[in-house]
């Protein structure tokens, strides 16, 4: 219905106001209908995985939403990163079959991801990739293609100070006003 008389079903820049207002109430009555919650934020992109290395991806998402009853926001999650590996594969004409460690290295380059957002992409994908593998669908387990990274290897903070560091610490305390010694 959405995509034949409002001309798609996800909210793009070339819709009026008035569309974007019919189509977003469409979509939250559809939600609540399907699932008993209201939808708070419409897509900006559809996640659609096809063919045959879409199966597994969606079969993946099934289970972690199925099986092992993720939060909503984790599946959502994962699936832009996974979302974001299958179109890497169907770009590069790739099988998942066919992931090396430097396959996976010039996709994480690709997508210019900040640390943390390349720590929770390749923790996201590693997993993907030890299912593939213990349900059969890769004959080894490429999992070991995604490199750690260094994420939790920052500086941490010292749990113990010294006597001068303390000593510091306590004369930068401005003790004569009502602010100083409240902060």
């Amino acid at each position: 219905y959405c995509d034949e008389v409002l001309g798609g079903h996800i909210i793009s820049k070339d819709m009026s106001k008035k569309t974007k207002k019919r189509l977003r109430s469409i979509r939250m009555l559809t939600s609540f209908q399907q699932n008993g919650e209201f939808e708070f934020r419409s897509p900006r992109i559809e996640w659609r995985f096809e063919g045959e290395e879409g199966s597994l991806f969606k079969e993946y998402l099934n289970y972690i939403s199925d099986i092992r009853r993720l939060a909503s926001s984790t599946i959502r999650n994962k699936t832009e990163y996974l979302y974001q590996l299958y179109c890497y594969i169907t770009e590069h004409d790739l099988s998942i079959a066919d992931l090396s460690v430097d396959g996976m290295e010039s996709f994480f380059r690709g997508r210019n991801y900040t640390e943390s957002s390349r720590h929770n992409a390749g923790s996201a994908i590693k997993l993907f990739l030890q299912y593939a593998y213990d349900t059969g669908h890769t004959q080894t387990d490429l999992s070991v293609c995604v490199l750690p990274d260094n994420y939790d290897l920052h500086s941490k903070l010292p749990t113990t100070y010294t006597e001068t560091e303390i000593r510091s610490a306590i004369e930068t305390v401005e003790r004569t006003s009502s602010i100083g010694k409240r902060d």
